[in-house]
């Protein structure tokens, strides 16, 4: 999962554990991809409403982590991060759900 990957790092750099990697570059790919999921996730016209505002919170919890990984705060990077996950999980929820749904009635009218 890529916000434990990016709190793995965040740590290693907060408390200059050694590590072989370079943990500035490794942030980025982590928030790269992060990003770089979620367009795909927002540019799905399928989604209903839910899942739509749920990708928004989604995207807003996950700035707000982002931009705390500077601050090494650790308490606050720990708990911004428990939303993104809260958030995330909520979201893939409401997918499984809606295409759950839309799978049974494609099933049904075969």
């Amino acid at each position: 999962m890529l916000t434990q990957k990016l709190m793995k790092l965040f740590f290693i750099r907060c408390y200059k554990v050694p590590y072989a990697g370079n943990v500035d570059e490794e942030i980025m790919e982590v928030i790269e991809t992060f990003n770089t999921t979620h367009i795909m996730l927002m540019g799905c016209p399928e989604h209903s409403e839910e899942v739509r505002q749920s990708i928004t919170k989604v995207q807003a919890a996950w700035m707000q982590f982002i931009l705390s990984i500077n601050s090494m705060n650790v308490d606050y990077v720990v708990e911004l991060n428990s939303t993104v996950l809260v958030e995330m999980d909520r979201l893939v929820s409401l997918l499984v759900d809606q295409y759950s749904l839309e799978n049974e009635e494609v099933l049904r009218a075969m």
